[in-house]
């Protein structure tokens, strides 16, 4: 096209701030299609990198064993609302094999037992998930106590609960309610420990555990006469190095304690990013699609308002032809016009998504990740896209007979 002069782009904008409502409603898809492009790419870049940082912390000397098979090849996986596996559970008897596989130094279940079975100190029923779970748990989660101490192996433990942050805080309005007593299903545990806030991870394997509280896992089998549901099982083995290995033992040997079914799933590190990643890549080829029928709607609307200008300013294209103008002069009059619009859209959608991201940052537990390169390449897309479907009005106006033209009122 040549380089853009000041006179074109001058011109240009003129022309679109004489029909201000129709420039806005024609820029609305290109608005729509740059916002969902850059925000889902954020999330889902973002998310990735909170999952990594997550499963980093666990160490990569400990593979993760959920019940029932999650195709890592595949979108979803098996994953509930709560970071659990929705495809069933572990026995004690699994929880036995696993402990006795060669290389598994610690093994750590993770049990639950949910539906308002807890109550505070003012008899309210919460919906607060109850996690059975061991005295390794901050060892092998990475997560610190924040207030109080964790339960240990000893008697002395017998009847105390910890509470995740926010639990603690719904529970008792207070932060850290020591020495108060929950009642779960009937008995009273008395709280020993607060844990320290973590950071959450949307469609990470492990659970929010801010909004859970704990006992052991002994007791919540008691309490739920043994069909509290084991949902994880995390084994720490003996070094890095010899985690493929003993990952492939525990393969081996869960298939024989299941009579050779497949009904369970082995993570390692990597692979537990990969459960994310399955997720996150629907949302973004969902998101993509629906942002290309935008762009092609944004693309059409700038074509629909090409003509329209065409079919208005005819007189205005004879005269200027008359006087000498050239085709190709016509032309790029028209494509500036249309490329106009495409660039101003697309800023807009830059500045529509970088707002909701913030706010993402700023009110949800979602960190996403603002690149530079997301928004270009969204601009570049949504330009191409107008000046392909401006430059069909722009060659009738161009090729209009000079004479035919000039005869329009």
């Amino acid at each position: 096209m040549g380089r853009l002069t000041k006179a074109e782009f001058t011109t240009a904008v003129r022309t679109l701030r004489r029909n201000k409502g129709r420039s806005l409603f024609t820029m609305l898809g290109i608005v729509i299609a740059v916002t969902s492009v850059i925000t889902v790419i954020g999330i889902s870049q973002g998310v990735t990198d909170q999952v990594t940082a997550q499963t980093a912390r666990l160490g990569k000397d400990v593979v993760t064993i959920l019940p029932g098979q999650i195709n890592l090849g595949g979108i979803f996986g098996g994953l509930g609302t709560f970071g659990q596996s929705v495809n069933g559970a572990f026995s004690q008897s699994d929880i036995s094999t696993i402990s006795q596989t060669s290389g598994v130094t610690t093994v750590l279940p993770l049990s639950t037992i949910t539906g308002g079975v807890i109550s505070g100190q003012d008899g309210r029923h919460y919906d607060i998930p109850v996690i059975g779970t061991t005295p390794d748990f901050p060892a092998v989660m990475g997560q610190s106590v924040a207030y109080g101490m964790f339960f240990d192996s000893s008697g002395a433990s017998v009847n105390k609960v910890i509470l995740g942050a926010n639990a603690a805080s719904t529970l008792f309005s207070q932060n850290v309610p020591l020495g108060q007593t929950v009642t779960i299903l009937g008995q009273q545990f008395i709280v020993s420990g607060i844990l320290s806030l973590s950071q959450i991870v949307p469609f990470a394997v492990n659970a929010d555990f801010n909004k859970a509280v704990f006992i052991s896992n002994s007791e919540a089998q008691t309490l739920a006469n043994n069909t509290a549901r084991v949902y994880e099982i995390l084994a720490k083995t003996v070094s890095p190095a010899q985690t493929a290995a003993v990952a492939d033992r525990l393969n081996g040997r869960l298939l024989t304690a299941h009579g050779g079914q497949h009904d369970f799933t082995i993570l390692k590190q990597g692979q537990t990013i990969t459960v994310t990643n399955n997720i996150l890549q629907l949302m973004t080829l969902l998101t993509v699609a629906i942002a290309s029928i935008s762009l092609l709607v944004g693309g059409v609307g700038i074509m629909n308002v090409m003509l329209v200008s065409v079919t208005e300013r005819m007189h205005e294209i004879g005269i200027r032809k008359a006087l000498g103008a050239t085709n190709w002069q016509i032309l790029r009059q028209f494509v500036v016009e249309a490329a106009v619009l495409s660039v101003t859209g697309a800023l807009a959608g830059v500045v529509v998504a970088t707002t909701i991201e913030l706010g993402l940052r700023l009110f949800t537990d979602i960190v996403p990740n603002l690149s530079w390169r997301a928004d270009v390449l969204a601009c570049l897309v949504s330009v191409v896209v107008g000046v392909i479907f401006g430059s069909i009005p722009a060659l009738k106006a161009a090729r209009r007979d000079p004479i035919s033209a000039l005869r329009n009122e």
